[in-house]
């Protein structure tokens, strides 16, 4: 019980170290690495390795590496990863694996100076290559990123800790067996990428019909949950009937990105929090009804709506040119009005909060 209120503690102080470092413009996610480390169990040990070790927290931990997946995979949109293609697989590839032969070939150049077994770099470049999507996700997130750069950062991440892991496990497995004959079979590393994702589609695929059909907050987030749950738990069975260690995050990921892709962009973005509930979109107008509905009716929705002959709306906002855009509340009290090329996610989510 003590070892528990000693994590939540830790857990208490990351957040208020968050808060205050968000106050000087940097991402919180620092204000949690710098708790992490000074209370952990090399440091002030107010979070000691025996509850690293306990096998309550091992549980949490490999739950929330499948949530932690769910927020990355929600990026994994088809459509707009065929658009970046071959380029978005070019850069991974090349950064990942320019990242391993140059800090293998610096190591190997220490080793053999030091006249240390030069085999031991390759273990070195492998580590190197080791990324954390976290901080990438964090920062987009908090400081509402949106763009080329953005849209590419969040899977290329996701396919960073794909590669580590097979350059990782083949350098590992090579050198064990030269050196103890004890290793990962090569064998084992695609199931080490393959199951995972099998794993978490087929989790995604009845998650994403369930959400297709309920809406409500309550309906969703006990759906994401299950979903989480069952897939966790699915990993920890095969983890312990093969014996083999698998990636927690990568099988959220792949249960996210299964149901992102059944889902309509709308829909998407009730789930992810992205104003989907929030914003409620008319499009007030004088043009002739005959001429302008035929180009605004693809994109109506209960969301989106059209007014036409419009002339008392355009006087009682004082409209004096065009694109003109008014935010409003759930009264119809205005909060924001101006060129509607001026607003943006960040903006409707000050106005609307």
């Amino acid at each position: 019980m003590i070892l528990f209120l000693r994590w939540l503690a830790v857990l208490l102080l990351a957040a208020i170290a968050g808060k205050l470092v968000s106050k000087l413009k940097l991402p919180s996610i620092l204000g949690w690495l710098i708790v992490g480390m000074v209370f952990g169990p090399h440091a002030l040990r107010l979070l000691p390795q025996a509850v690293l070790d306990a096998q309550w927290y091992k549980t949490v931990i490999m739950w929330m590496q499948c949530a932690f997946g769910l927020m990355l995979g929600t990026e994994l949109v088809w459509k707009k990863i065929k658009t970046y293609g071959r380029a978005l697989i070019l850069t991974t590839l090349t950064q990942s694996l320019g990242t391993f032969f140059f800090v293998t070939l610096v190591f190997a150049l220490v080793f053999w100076i030091a006249e240390v077994p030069v085999y031991l770099a390759f273990v070195f470049g492998g580590i190197a290559l080791a990324t954390a999507p976290a901080p990438a996700l964090s920062i987009v997130s908090e400081f509402h990123a949106k763009g080329p750069v953005t849209d590419t950062l969040l899977p290329m991440a996701v396919l960073d800790d794909v590669v580590g892991i097979v350059v990782f496990f083949t350098v590992n497995s090579f050198v064990s067996s030269s050196v103890s004959g004890g290793s990962v079979p090569l064998y084992m590393i695609p199931v080490m990428i393959l199951l995972p994702v099998a794993v978490g589609v087929a989790v995604g695929l009845p998650a994403g019909w369930l959400l297709r059909k309920w809406r409500g907050k309550v309906r969703t987030l006990a759906v994401l949950l299950l979903g989480i749950t069952l897939t966790a738990g699915a990993g920890w069975l095969l983890n312990t009937l093969i014996n083999v260690t698998l990636n927690y995050m990568l099988m959220g990921v792949a249960f996210s990105a299964a149901f992102t892709n059944l889902l309509g962009e709308e829909r998407l973005k009730e789930i992810t929090g992205k104003s989907g509930t929030k914003l409620r979109v008319i499009v007030v107008t004088k043009e002739d009804p005959a001429k302008i509905a035929p180009l605004l009716r693809p994109y109506l929705s209960e969301r989106i709506s059209v007014g036409l002959n419009a002339e008392k709306s355009f006087t009682a906002f004082g409209v004096s040119y065009l694109p003109f855009g008014v935010l409003t509340d759930a009264k119809n009290r205005t909060l924001w009005m101006g060129n509607s090329l001026q607003i943006n996610e960040k903006l409707i989510e000050q106005s609307t909060r």
